[in-house]
C-alpha cells in the first residue's frame, strides 16, 4: 500500500494531468433498468427476529422471516442492525455514515466524520467503531469519544460488554483500544494471524498459522499480552468459534468440542470432507457446522449439521445444489438456521421440522458477462446456474440453461438478431467439459445449432458484417457460416504445443488476427482464394518470443490482447496488442507504434492488462496492473492523461471515456480526461466489473457483484428542465 501510494505521488507530480472536473458538456445520466439483487456480502437477523438485513453490492434488502420484501435501502454497503434493534447503520458513497430507524427506515442522521473510504463498521451494545485505513473512529450512542490515526488495520473486534477493541496491524502487532481512545499494542504469537475472538471480556482468542506446526490457537491476556493457554496445534486448516466455557475447532478431518474446565468432550469425525463454518446457537444448546462431501476432486456438495452439547446429530441439511456455502447465520431463538450457499441463493431452515422452509433465488445470479443487442433495446446476462437471460426496460423476456458449466462467452451478431454463447470451464461434475458454442434466435430464445468442439473455447467473435463467427478453442481456429470449418494448429504450421487467447476481426471483415500463446500473433487473409471455406492464407506472423531473428525483432513477453482499428478506405486496418509494450502495426514496419511505459514517469508498471482503441482510432487507452489507465493520441504519439479505476469503455463515437472507480461511474472527456459527469452507481468495484456503451451511444451498462444496472446518458440542453 506505500508502494502504491508513492507511485500515485510520482504520477501527480509527474504525468500529463489526472483528469479533473468540468462543465464543457451539461450530461445527465437516468437509470433504465437494475437486474440483480446484488452478490450478499453480509446478513443477520434483527434483534425480534422478524426481520432480515442483507447487505449487498447494491445496498441494503430487508426481508421477512418468509423471505419476502420488507424494504430496500440503494447506495449504501456495510449494513448493519444495532444491537438493540432500534437502528439501521450504513455507508453512503460519500463515505457518510448513515443512521435509519429500523422499522419505518427514515433517516435519523448523517455523519461526514471520515475522508476516506470507510472499510469496517462494528457495533457492540451502544458502541459503534468505523475505520477507514487511516483513522480509527469510536463512537457511543452516536457520538465520538475517540478518533486515533492508525494505518492498515484489520480484524477489528469488540469485547462483549465494548469496553476493549482488538485490531492487528500490519506488522503483525495486536493493538487494544479503549472507547476513549486509550491503547496499547503487544507482540501477537504469530505472525500470521487468522482470527481474533473474544473468550470474554479480558481474554482474546488468537489464531495464527505456523510454517512448521500448522495452524494454532492461543488465548492470549488482552491486558499484558501474555498467553495464557495454547489450546490446540498441527492442524491443517482450522475454523474456530467460543461461546461461554465452550470451544469448537473444525479441521480438515474432525470437529472437537472443547469445554474450559474439563476439556476435550466430544469429537465428530469428518470423513473425507472439509468444514468451513462453525457457528454456536445464540443460546449455546447447539453448534451448527457446514461442511463439504467429497468423493471425487470436486466437492459434491454442502452438508449443514446441528450437534447439540453431548455430540448428538439433532438435524442434517441436504440437497443445496451448490458447491458450498458462504454464510451460517442462527435466527435469534436458536429455532432456525439461515444458509446461503456460493450461487447466492438464501435458504431457511426449521431445525425441529427439519424442512427447507424458504427459498430465494435474486441474489447475485447475474454475472458480469452479459451484452447489448445491436438495436441496444435488449441485453443479454449469463447467470450462475449455467444459462442466461434476456432483459429490456420492461422487465424480464425469457430465461434459458442449456449449458453444462457457467456461461463465461455472450456475443451478439452484429446488425442481426443470433446470440452465441459459450462456457470456458469445467463443469459441476468432475472432468466435465462443456466444449460447445450454442447459437440462439435472440428476439424468442430459440436454438439455431449446436457447435461442438475439441476443447472449450477461449474466445467468440462474430465478423463485422454478421456472416461468420469465429472461434478460438485449441487445438483449433473454427468459423461458422451455417457450417462448422475447422483448422488445427498443424494446418497453421503452430505446431501441438501452446492456447489460443484472443480472436479478432479486421472492421471491413477481411482479416481475422488471433494470439497463440506461447507469444504469436497471426493475422490471416480470408479472402486470398475467393472462396471463405477453403482461403485461409498466411498473411504475416509476428513473434513474441525473444529470439532476435524473429520477425521485426520485437521480442520479449507473451501477448494477451489483439483489438482493430478502422484507418482509411485504402487501408484496411490496424490492429494493437499489448504484452511488455502496447505496439500496433498493419501493413508494413513504417506504422508502428510504440508505447513504452518505461518512457513515462511510472517506469515499474511494465506490462499492461488490457487496452483499446478509440472507435475512430486517435486514442490509445492502456490498463497497467496497478489499474492506472493511461490514454496516448495515436497521431502525435503524445501521452495525455491518465485515470485510476476497475474497467474502462470509450463512447462509440470516441467523444467519451466512461470508468469505473471505488465511488462512481465517471464520464470523461476522451481527449483531455476531464470528468463531465458523475453517476452514482458505486459497488465498490474489483477487476471483474465491466463497463458497456450500446452502439448508439445512449446507453452505459455497468455489470458486477450479481448486479447490472443500465443508464440513459444523454445531453441537457437549455430548455431542457
Amino acid at each position: 500500500m506505500r508502494r502504491f501510494s508513492f507511485l500515485i505521488l510520482v504520477l501527480i507530480l509527474f504525468s500529463p494531468q489526472l483528469p479533473s472536473t468540468a462543465q464543457t458538456d451539461n450530461l445527465a445520466a437516468r437509470e433504465t433498468m437494475r437486474i440483480g439483487r446484488g452478490t450478499i456480502r453480509h446478513v443477520e437477523w434483527h434483534p425480534d427476529g422478524d426481520l432480515i438485513l442483507v447487505d449487498t453490492a447494491s445496498g441494503a434488502w430487508l426481508y421477512n422471516e418468509d423471505l419476502n420484501d420488507v424494504a430496500h435501502l440503494p447506495n449504501i454497503r456495510l449494513a448493519r442492525f444495532s444491537p438493540d434493534g432500534r437502528y439501521i447503520s450504513g455507508v453512503n458513497p460519500a463515505d457518510e455514515l448513515l443512521i435509519y430507524d429500523a422499522r419505518t427506515r427514515d433517516r435519523l442522521h448523517t455523519f461526514a466524520q471520515h475522508d476516506h473510504h470507510i472499510r469496517e463498521l462494528h457495533w457492540q451494545g451502544n458502541r459503534l467503531a468505523t475505520y477507514d485505513g487511516y483513522q480509527l473512529v469510536l463512537w457511543e450512542d452516536l457520538e465520538v469519544t475517540a478518533v486515533i490515526d492508525w494505518r492498515f488495520l484489520e480484524l477489528l473486534t469488540w469485547n462483549p460488554s465494548g469496553t476493549l477493541l482488538v485490531a492487528k496491524q500490519l506488522n503483525g502487532k495486536l493493538l487494544v483500544v479503549t472507547p476513549e481512545g486509550e491503547s496499547w499494542t503487544f507482540d501477537a504469537p504469530g505472525q500470521d494471524t487468522q482470527s481474533l475472538q473474544w473468550q470474554d471480556d479480558f481474554t482474546i482468542l488468537h489464531t495464527y498459522r505456523s510454517p512448521s506446526v500448522g495452524a494454532v490457537g492461543h488465548f492470549i491476556s488482552a491486558q499484558t499480552g501474555k498467553v495464557i493457554d495454547q489450546v490446540f496445534g498441527s492442524y491443517v486448516n482450522l475454523s474456530y468459534t467460543a461461546w461461554d466455557d465452550w470451544l469448537a475447532v473444525a479441521s480438515s478431518d474432525e470437529l472437537i468440542a472443547f469445554h474450559k474446565v474439563h476439556g476435550v468432550a466430544w469429537r465428530d469425525p469428518m470423513n473425507h470432507v472439509s468444514a468451513s463454518i462453525v457457528r454456536w446457537s445464540p443460546n449455546g444448546r447447539y453448534l451448527a457446522y457446514a461442511k463439504f462431501v467429497y468423493s471425487g476432486f470436486e466437492p459434491d456438495g454442502p452438508l449443514v449439521r446441528v450437534l447439540n452439547l453431548s455430540g448428538k446429530v439433532i438435524f442434517e441439511g441436504h440437497d443445496l445444489g451448490s458447491r458450498y456455502l458462504e454464510h451460517l447465520l442462527w435466527y435469534p431463538d436458536g429455532n432456525q438456521l439461515l444458509t446461503i450457499d456460493s450461487e447466492q441463493r438464501i435458504h431457511l431452515w426449521n431445525i425441529a421440522s427439519k424442512e427447507n422452509t424458504a427459498l430465494r433465488l435474486s441474489h447475485g445470479m447475474i454475472t458480469n458477462h452479459f451484452a447489448f443487442s445491436p438495436s441496444g433495446k435488449m441485453v443479454a446476462f449469463a447467470d450462475t446456474l449455467n444459462g442466461f437471460s434476456v432483459w429490456d426496460e420492461n422487465g424480464l423476456e425469457y430465461q434459458t440453461t442449456a449449458h453444462t458449466s457457467p456461461i463465461e462467452l455472450i456475443e451478439w451478431q452484429p446488425k442481426g438478431d443470433l446470440l452465441a454463447t459459450a462456457s470456458m470451464s469445467e463443469g459441476m461434475e468432475e472432468g466435465q467439459i462443456d466444449s460447445r458454442v450454442l447459437l440462439w434466435d435472440g428476439p424468442s430464445s430459440n436454438m439455431i445449432d449446436i457447435l461442438t468442439l475439441e476443447a472449450p473455447p477461449r474466445d467468440l467473435e462474430w465478423r463485422p458484417d454478421g456472416k461468420v463467427l469465429g472461434i478460438a478453442a485449441y487445438p483449433d481456429i473454427s468459423f461458422w457460416n451455417g457450417n462448422l470449418i475447422t483448422l488445427s494448429s498443424e494446418e497453421l504450421n503452430l505446431g501441438t504445443y501452446g492456447q489460443y487467447r484472443a480472436l479478432n476481426w479486421s472492421p471491413d471483415s477481411q482479416y481475422v488476427s488471433f494470439v497463440h500463446h506461447p507469444g504469436t500473433v497471426i493475422i490471416e487473409n480470408l479472402w486470398s482464394y475467393g472462396n471463405w471455406q477453403n482461403t485461409i492464407g498466411r498473411a504475416e506472423i509476428i513473434s513474441g518470443h525473444t529470439n532476435t531473428d524473429s520477425i521485426l525483432g520485437w521480442g520479449n513477453g507473451e501477448w494477451r490482447h489483439l483489438i482493430w482499428r478502422q484507418t482509411t478506405i485504402n487501408n484496411p486496418g490496424q490492429y494493437i496488442f499489448a504484452g511488455p509494450i502496447i505496439q500496433t502495426l498493419f501493413p508494413t514496419e513504417s506504422d508502428l507504434i510504440q508505447l513504452d511505459p518505461a518512457t513515462e514517469p511510472l517506469e515499474e508498471l511494465t506490462h499492461y492488462r488490457q487496452m483499446a482503441w478509440s472507435p475512430d482510432a486517435s486514442l490509445i487507452i492502456g490498463e497497467s496492473d496497478s489499474n492506472i489507465f493511461r490514454v496516448w493520441d495515436v497521431e502525435s504519439r503524445a501521452y495525455l492523461y491518465w485515470t485510476e479505476g476497475y474497467a474502462f469503455a470509450f463512447s462509440p463515437d470516441s467523444r467519451y471515456l466512461a470508468v469505473l472507480t471505488d465511488t462512481h461511474v465517471n464520464i470523461l472527456d476522451a481527449r483531455t480526461g476531464d470528468i463531465l459527469l458523475a453517476i452514482d452507481d458505486a459497488r465498490f468495484p474489483q477487476d471483474e466489473y465491466t463497463l458497456h456503451w450500446s452502439d448508439d451511444g445512449t446507453h452505459l451498462a455497468v455489470g458486477g457483484e450479481g448486479v447490472v444496472s443500465v443508464w440513459e446518458v444523454g445531453t441537457l440542453h437549455p430548455h431542457n428542465d
